[in-house]
């Protein structure tokens, strides 16, 4: 595998939360996507992290719970982290890679990492034998996606795009200074629309940053996003990470 292992951190206490993203960024062939102190944060980005750290003890929703109600397609091979040793045996029920039991160690992380990428390669193996393709590879590159524009389907290439977004179960694309509606889920668009430039900016919008011309700071670490025919995109500060380490 030449790209990084795409990384998700689901962690309730934010000094377990920051350790593991020390412990991520530390590693060249993880590339953390998200970092959430719940998993209602973190169901957004899932449907393009290959590896997810998560604990298991959190306010809401346990995790168990959480990584039961995901999708077969969406689901993350994942490493429990927790202080709770009970939990061991019923985290492998659930498929984990590995199960760490806080506090760990910098050997333990790595450990678990190496397990972790010798079973996506195994699984990307499989499906490309299968034909079916890589979990969470995004497919090949898109021609274009088609749009309704009235009673006709116009086919635009990705780099005419400016942002895809969520709206209750409709999905609206802006291009050429039109907003047009497409089909299909936001989480099928930002994984296919990764290798293209996009980056998840919110919950509800993928954005191409081809178009992004300045960004402007707002309270508590969101910002603005200006696109080059002066739209605004709204940013939450849960996916200003993913931002910045696209950009210098």
């Amino acid at each position: 595998m030449t790209a990084g292992i795409r990384t998700a951190i689901v962690e309730d206490e934010p000094p377990a939360r920051r350790r593991l993203e020390r412990l991520v960024a530390a590693r060249p062939d993880l590339v953390l996507v998200g970092s959430f102190d719940s998993p209602v944060a973190a169901r957004a980005v899932l449907g393009s992290v290959q590896l997810l750290f998560l604990d298991v003890e959190m306010p809401f929703e346990d995790g168990f719970s959480f990584l039961a109600s995901l999708p077969e397609p969406e689901r993350p091979f994942v490493i429990f982290a927790t202080a709770h040793g009970r939990h061991a045996v019923r985290a492998f029920r659930h498929d984990a890679v590995d199960f760490l039991l806080k506090p760990f160690d910098a050997s333990d992380f790595d450990e678990a990492v190496a397990r972790a990428r010798r079973r996506i390669e195994a699984d990307a193996l499989r499906r490309l034998a299968a034909g079916t393709g890589a979990p969470h590879a995004g497919g090949p590159p898109l021609a274009g996606i088609r749009l309704k524009d009235g009673e006709a389907q116009l086919l635009v290439p990705p780099e005419r795009i400016d942002w895809v977004r969520a709206e209750g179960r409709a999905i609206l694309v802006s291009t050429g200074g039109r907003v047009l509606h497409g089909a299909g889920r936001l989480a099928d668009y930002e994984a296919r629309l990764a290798a293209h430039g996009f980056l998840r900016v919110h919950r509800s919008c993928v954005v191409n940053l081809a178009r992004v011309r300045s960004v402007l700071p707002r309270s508590h670490g969101d910002r603005t996003l200006v696109l080059e025919d002066g739209q605004r995109i709204e940013m939450t500060r849960h996916f200003a990470q993913r931002f910045d380490a696209r950009t210098l």
